[in-house]
């Protein structure tokens, strides 16, 4: 109930998108028709009018908050569409003031109606309920104060409060009822999810020990083992030999305490795509295995990538291998700077990624823009701009001061749980 689709499952919530403009038209459209084939009871035609601009209002408020491009569809946005949208069922009422013979052919709050439910797939249920519940108040009072002038008398004001209530009460419990049951059933799979994933923990880290094993017994069979071999042939120790086993140790010790350091950004380990659909256009196969992959620079002296959520980091993932795979886009570079905000707590990071790009302006945007959208529900002021081959990123992000480190080589906090060098 306190969860929206659009937080726990982003990519559902832009594929509704379609849905916002459509209502918006259609919501217009009724209020025109439903005025002009009622124009013998409207009183005054400037309240009528200011109706039905209010109505487009919140319609075009509602297209521009749900356009994936805005980002969250936050609380603010949604009582700025449901109140505009109230003032516009409050104009027609007002228009019509002692000449409505009907209410059943009055389109605001039926317009409440549906706009609440159209908010579902971006507001919490337990949002929708209590604005369904205030805005059907309004209804209802409406309804009672018309009382006197409809043209059929002799009806209990309690049916005439009905009347009104039904259409905003029934739209905007169904609407919460979708939203409710959807959030539920994502929530359920990401549990059994991470369920399966638990039971497989222990084997994908032993799997990945062993690499790291594996990856350390290379590094040491370089220069390590020739050398302690060449020391067990000869029987003897020199003093050239500690000198030499000194600078091995260094040498060594650094290497472990600098892939230890590394946070999980700068251990994305971007790779050559093996299929030939992710060559330019026109190229033939041998073309797409010469596709090189962009470098990846990060500029992160505190480590603040670990303190992304676990969403951020996998939107974020997903955009640089999007970018190390598909050879149409054309990356030749990717840097990402993370670095405190100066006008806010040392909570708040700044983060600018800059993609060096040597494809098409047009043809990148519309292969990222599913990205970017994606980038854009998960982190705060986000914003992107393309110019002179560079595509910019700038967003922000907050995270808890307990997991705030203060240098390079020190020591992983207990309460930061992206901290374990297991886990990407």
């Amino acid at each position: 109930m306190r969860v929206s689709q659009q937080s726990i499952d982003p990519l559902g919530a832009l594929a509704a998108w379609p849905l916002a403009p459509m209502a918006a038209i259609a919501l217009t459209a009724f209020a025109i028709v439903t005025t002009v084939l009622h124009g013998d009871e409207v009183s005054s035609p400037a309240l009528a009018a200011l109706a039905i601009h209010l109505c487009a209002a919140s319609g075009v408020a509602h297209v521009v908050t749900a356009r994936p491009e805005h980002g969250r569809y936050g609380s603010g946005s949604f009582l700025l569409v449901i109140g505009l949208m109230t003032c516009a069922m409050l104009a027609q009422v007002a228009s019509t003031w002692g000449s409505n013979r009907m209410l059943q052919d009055d389109f605001g709050h039926i317009a409440v109606g549906i706009m609440l439910a159209a908010a579902a797939p971006y507001r919490p249920a337990l949002q929708i309920v209590v604005v369904t519940a205030c805005a059907s108040l309004i209804a209802g009072l409406l309804a009672v104060l018309q009382d006197p002038y409809f043209a059929v008398i002799d009806v209990p004001v309690i049916e005439r409060a009905v009347v009104g209530v039904v259409p905003v009460l029934a739209l905007g419990l169904a609407g919460a009822g979708y939203a409710n049951q959807l959030a539920k059933a994502v929530l359920e799979w990401q549990r059994g999810v991470a369920s399966r994933d638990a039971a497989l923990e222990g084997g994908v880290y032993d799997g990945l020990a062993r690499t790291v094993q594996q990856e350390q017994l290379a590094a040491l069979s370089e220069e390590v083992l020739p050398f302690l071999a060449g020391v067990a042939a000869t029987g003897a120790v020199s003093a050239d030999d500690v000198e030499r086993s000194r600078q091995l140790a260094r040498a060594v010790r650094a290497s472990l305490v600098a892939e230890l350091n590394h946070s999980w950004l700068e251990q994305l380990r971007i790779h050559v795509p093996q299929h030939t659909e992710h060559a330019p256009a026109g190229a033939s196969a041998p073309a797409a295995l010469q596709f090189a992959p962009p470098t990846l620079t990060v500029h992160d002296g505190r480590r603040r990538a670990f303190r992304m959520a676990g969403k951020q980091r996998t939107a974020l993932a997903a955009l640089l291998s999007e970018l190390s795979t598909n050879a149409r886009i054309g990356a030749s570079d990717v840097t990402i700077w993370l670095q405190p905000d100066p006008t806010h707590t040392p909570t708040r990071t700044n983060a600018r990624i800059d993609i060096e790009l040597g494809g098409a302006e047009a043809r990148t945007r519309t292969m990222l823009r599913p990205y970017l959208n994606v980038l854009q529900l998960g982190f705060e002021n986000l914003t992107y701009t393309m110019g002179a081959g560079v595509l910019s990123v700038k967003f922000s992000y907050d995270h808890e001061p307990s997991g705030e480190r203060p240098g390079p080589h020190a020591r992983r906090q207990p309460a930061d749980s992206g901290g374990d060098p297991r886990r990407p």
